[in-house]
Formats: C-alpha cells, structure tokens, sequence
C-alpha cells in the first residue's frame, strides 16, 4: 500500500495538467490573498513558470472588482461604488503592486544605483511614496468616475488584465537588477522567457475574446508607457525590480482608465 500511495505521489508531481494547477495556485498565493484550501502552502520549485498566469490574476482581481462595484452600485451613488470597488482589490491583493510603486517614487530622491536600491528595502514610505499613492490612487479615481457605469465592469477586467499582461516584456527585455541575496521575488521574476509570454498572451487573447472594443483603445498608449519605461528603468538602474514592476502595473492600470476617457470624450 505504501508503494502504491508513493507511485501516485510522484505521478502527481510528474503530471502536465497537476504541475499546471500548482503552478496556478503558487500564482495566486504570490499575488493576491485569496484564501485556497489549508493544504495550499508556497513551494518555489514552481515558482519559475507561474509569472504566465499574471493576466489570469488580472482577470480574476478585475472580475472582482467588477463583481463589488455591481452590488455596491445597488446601494450607493457611482463614485462611492469605484472608491468600494479600488479598497477592495487593494485588499484582495495585499496592496502589492501599490507598494511596489510607492517604493519606486521613494527611489526618484536616490541620487546613484546603491542609493535607489537601498531606498527600495526600507520599509519606512518617505514623502514621494505618499504623495505618488495618492497621486495614482485620486487618478484612478477621478478616470473611473468619468466613465459611463455599464462600461465600468469591463474597464475592470481590462484594464487589470492588460496592465499585468504589458510588464512581463519588461521582465523579457531587461535584467533583474535587485539584490539576489535578499530578494523576495526573485525565484518568480528572474526566469521570464517567452514561453511563459506566449502562454500569457494567449491567456489575455483569450480573456479579451469577447470583449468589446473600448477595451482594447488602451493598447497604443499601453505599447508607448512600456517603452518609455523601459529606456527608464534600464537607464535608472539597469534593469527593473520587484517595486519597479509594481509601478510599472500601476502606471499602466491607470493609463488604461484615461486612455478611456479620452476615446469616449472624442467620440
């Protein structure tokens, strides 16, 4: 009986669609707080390939919000829903992406590589930290609530999905330029290839399969932030960081929403 429980042990470890699941699972633990079942614990061997499930998360944190705006929207007045509907993605994913982008403004003052590095593992959130949240978060805010409610569910999904999509070519095209030694990402963001890229844009084709075509106006502009910040990020520190990456997913969220708003205003 022993044999048999261990032969299916390992033919679950060897299994294409289980190592799919666990991967998948590794994803969600890393990037949101959704609760899985108590015997879902964090293994790093399956850390390498579970940044191609990054839109999927998108899509999952977007269908969230979209699902919380919808009921808040039952009770309460447009923007009060939006301002509901953002606490509860910032919850459902520990705030991740933001505090990557307000290490990454607190990194702006640092005058030299070490210095940026060093401002990037404090813990401590200097002035341009706070003053960048509030920035990102009022403008998130302010675009979301110019846009009509009944587009409002599918700005969610879109533009949660498509902000996660565009960092993994910053991921592809430069190095990892953070500290190896004390990392804690460094097993999920230092082995992109274009494997895991192809699996994520046929995972976002296939969100976006039927949407309608307002969410697709943000991929000009999307295409243009990226490279920008590419020539920033490789002349800033020569590579990204984890908190450069947050920034960049935070950037990108809220160029979709006003990219938006420009489309329906000239329309």
């Amino acid at each position: 009986m022993g044999k048999f429980f261990s032969a299916l042990s390992i033919y679950n470890t060897m299994n294409p669609l289980n190592k799919e699941w666990q991967t998948l699972k590794q994803a969600i633990l890393f990037f949101t707080r959704i609760p899985l079942s108590s015997t879902s614990t964090y293994h790093a061997s399956y850390d390498k390939h579970a940044i191609r499930y990054l839109p999927l998360i998108g899509g999952l944190v977007g269908l969230w919000a979209s699902v919380f705006f919808i009921l808040a929207h039952q009770y309460f007045s447009t923007d009060i829903s939006i301002f509901l509907s953002m606490i509860s993605t910032i919850i459902l994913t520990g705030a991740i992406h933001e505090d990557g982008f307000a290490d990454f403004c607190d990194s702006l003052g640092g005058m030299t590589l070490e210095k940026r590095l060093h401002i990037m593992k404090d813990s401590n959130m200097g002035a341009f930290g706070v003053i960048g949240l509030i920035g990102i978060l009022s403008g998130k805010f302010l675009f979301l609530n110019h846009i009509p409610d009944f587009y409002l569910p599918c700005i969610f999904i879109s533009g949660h999905v498509l902000s996660r999509f565009f960092i993994l070519f910053l991921m592809l095209f430069l190095p990892y330029a953070g500290n190896t030694e004390t990392s804690k990402s460094l097993s999920l963001v230092q082995t992109v290839h274009i494997k895991n890229v192809s699996i994520a844009a046929v995972i976002t084709s296939l969100i976006f399969w039927g949407l309608p075509f307002y969410a697709f106006v943000s991929i000009p502009i999307l295409i243009f932030i990226s490279v920008l910040l590419f020539f920033y990020y490789k002349k800033s520190i020569g590579g990204y960081t984890g908190d450069y990456l947050g920034a960049a997913q935070q950037l990108t969220e809220v160029s979709h929403y006003f990219s938006v708003v420009f489309w329906l205003n000239i329309n």
